[in-house]
């Protein structure tokens, strides 16, 4: 499990209804929102949308990585595998603590089940969340997005 993650699947869950989501894409977006995340207190879900692409590992080394300079910072890791219910698979293979998915109800539930047995999670909630991916100044957008949210 990445450091600064929950260890329970129970307050994982309440953090994907609950936490600012902030999708990134690369090592200085993912900085940019522990570092504001860090400095806010709050709890945030960062939303790694190469992570099904580029690999769970990959993602999950690149944010432990960076975490590494944010100790304060919370968060929850999510890969992000669109549609790719494969890449899902794979990334729970991998270690994946949670996967973003969309896919048919019945596809949703057995890879659900997949997950469960592992003791992660599927993600396939719509919520509103801040993408890094064409802000000139990402650390003042997490800032200002976290704003929005109350408490940690």
């Amino acid at each position: 499990m990445t450091e600064g993650q929950p260890d329970h699947t129970t307050d994982t869950g309440i953090l994907l209804d609950t936490a600012a989501r902030i999708v990134v894409y690369d090592r200085s977006q993912i900085a940019a929102a522990l570092a504001a995340t860090a400095a806010s207190g709050r709890t945030v879900v960062l939303i790694g949308r190469l992570g099904g692409v580029m690999g769970e590992p990959w993602f999950r080394r690149l944010v432990a990585d960076v975490a590494a300079f944010y100790p304060c910072a919370r968060f929850v890791a999510v890969t992000d595998c669109d549609t790719a219910v494969g890449f899902a698979l794979a990334a729970l293979a991998e270690g994946a603590v949670v996967v973003r998915l969309q896919a048919p109800p019945p596809v949703l539930e057995r890879v659900r089940d997949i997950a469960f047995r592992s003791g992660a999670m599927v993600d396939d909630r719509e919520h509103s969340a801040l993408d890094l991916l064409f802000h000139a100044d990402p650390v003042a957008a997490c800032r200002a997005w976290l704003a929005l949210f109350p408490g940690p």
